[in-house]
């Protein structure tokens, strides 16, 4: 007997509907959503493009895990992308924290123990720094507890040992952040932060932070210094390193400056139960970068990021919120899946990147916040592609990785009130007898507005196959269907 294979849909709905406040909710970019695993939010690699991305990537036939940086453009193509497997076997210490630096490449990209690279803005694979670049030099430390400056070919401009500090491990390297003439390294397995000169790689300074935890650096103070996490608590140092203000009680995960660099925001979190990152437990909170006042908070919040505009991108469960300087809500964005990242684009518009990390479960879209969301008036579906590729190894020994929006289609869930939907696939007649009968169906609970539902397949044959959504709005029950083919 022929054992069938079940085609399993994955599904990540983002959903557009009546804001929390007396905004609009901001209305979804043409050409978007798209299927994309989910990952980091970068700016743009050219005036007026669409975000970049950059997203680990785990799944196909060969499981080969790697990473894959893609630029897309403001309708939601990909104009570039760049990846590789990850060049390590257990690969220790997970990921890097990737950003766009001055002089225009992404990195670091891949695995913080390991393996880590830097793609241009063109989509080229170059150099990554694990710590910060200078420039083109690397400033970064060395597993005998020492840190160097080299030069784009690798030279050593520069090698400070740090005697009586345990620096660095293979599964924990030392952070580093650069302002222009010091930089200041936070101790992977003790309480200090050592200011180093950039141009002699002389040693400036030790601040002794409290406890005997690692102390991470975070990022450079306006007018100089910096801001570190040890030990439960955030505290600020100037250039000098000389205390300038703490805040206790929990421990800075996130941390992101708005367009002027004088307001710094921070999800802090404090969990007495041990559930390491439960959102429960997080708080964003907007602090003065100089006195370490507080702006506003909010409980069970992440800052994800701040705008030039005065607003900072917050996650309140599976609600994105813009909220001002002031604190209040400018408008909502509600999701039925994690938001996993949200960046600000130069055109004021939003890219939020959706999912699962280490799967391909993901939905990118933009959002624009200057166009109201219609309402429909009517249950209506529709699909953003009709043929589907099978699903091929994203990272494969023989190739790079590389992100295929074909393997996946996106349904549109249009319900003039909110109700629950359930999504369930069957083939139809013609496609090949091995084929799957029919799948679990997927029920999301969907609030009035526009959805948008990532279906892949997962085992699934070459066929047609029809999906049929079902709609329950209180006792009304509305079925439609539609067709999708796997090729």
């Amino acid at each position: 007997m022929t054992r069938l294979r079940p085609v399993l849909f994955g599904v990540l709905a983002i959903l557009t509907v009546g804001a929390a406040t007396a905004a609009a909710t901001p209305r979804v970019v043409p050409g978007w959503p798209v299927p994309a695993p989910a990952g980091t939010l970068l700016p743009a690699a050219v005036a007026g493009g669409g975000p970049v991305l950059t997203a680990t990537t785990s799944f196909g036939t060969d499981f080969l895990p790697g990473e894959v940086t893609a630029s897309f453009t403001a309708a939601g193509r990909i104009s570039w992308q760049a990846g590789r497997p990850f060049g390590c076997g257990n690969c220790d210490g997970g990921g890097l924290p990737a950003r766009l630096w001055p002089n225009g490449v992404y990195a670091s990209l891949g695995v913080r123990g390991d393996d880590w690279w830097g793609v241009d803005r063109s989509g080229h694979i170059v150099r990554g720094c694990r710590g910060a670049f200078v420039g083109t030099d690397c400033v970064d430390s060395e597993y005998d507890s020492a840190v160097a400056r080299t030069t784009p070919d690798g030279a050593p401009l520069w090698r400070l040992p740090l005697a009586g500090l345990d620096l660095t491990d293979r599964d924990r390297p030392a952070s580093i952040v650069a302002d222009g003439e010091l930089a200041f390294v936070g101790v992977s397995r003790g309480p200090a932060i050592v200011a180093i000169d950039l141009a002699t790689g002389t040693e400036r300074w030790r601040f002794a932070a409290p406890g005997a935890a690692a102390t991470e650096v975070k990022t450079e103070l306006p007018g100089g210094g910096v801001l570190a996490d040890t030990a439960g608590e955030t505290v600020a140092v100037d250039r000098a390193g000389h205390e300038l203000w703490r805040l206790p009680g929990g421990t800075a995960n996130t941390v992101t400056r708005d367009g002027a660099g004088m307001l710094i925001g921070l999800t802090r979190f404090a969990d007495p139960r041990g559930a390491y990152g439960a959102d429960r437990y997080r708080t964003a909170q907007i602090v003065d970068a100089r006195t370490g006042r507080s702006v506003w908070s909010r409980a069970a919040s992440t800052v994800l990021a701040g705008g030039s505009r005065g607003l900072w991108y917050v996650r309140s469960g599976r609600l994105l919120r813009a909220i001002d300087a002031r604190g209040r809500t400018r408008w909502s964005y509600p999701t039925t899946m994690a938001i996993f990242s949200a960046r600000e684009l130069a055109n004021g518009r939003v890219a939020l990147s959706e999912g699962a990390e280490f799967a391909d479960t993901g939905i990118l879209t933009v959002i624009d916040p200057s166009r109201a969301a219609g309402l429909p008036t009517r249950p209506a579906i529709a699909l953003s592609r009709s043929f589907i590729r099978p699903l091929l190894g994203a990272c494969r020994e023989t190739e790079p990785c590389s992100l295929d929006p074909s393997r996946a289609t996106i349904l549109g869930v249009s319900l003039p009130r909110a109700g629950m939907v359930s999504v369930i696939a069957k083939n139809l007649p013609g496609t090949p007898d091995f084929a799957v009968r029919g799948s679990t169906p997927l029920k999301v609970a969907a609030p009035r507005g526009t959805s948008y539902l990532r279906l892949f397949p997962y085992g699934a044959a070459a066929g047609r196959y029809r999906v049929k959504v079902r709609i329950r709005q209180g006792n009304r029950v509305v079925v439609l269907t539609t067709t999708v083919r796997f090729r």
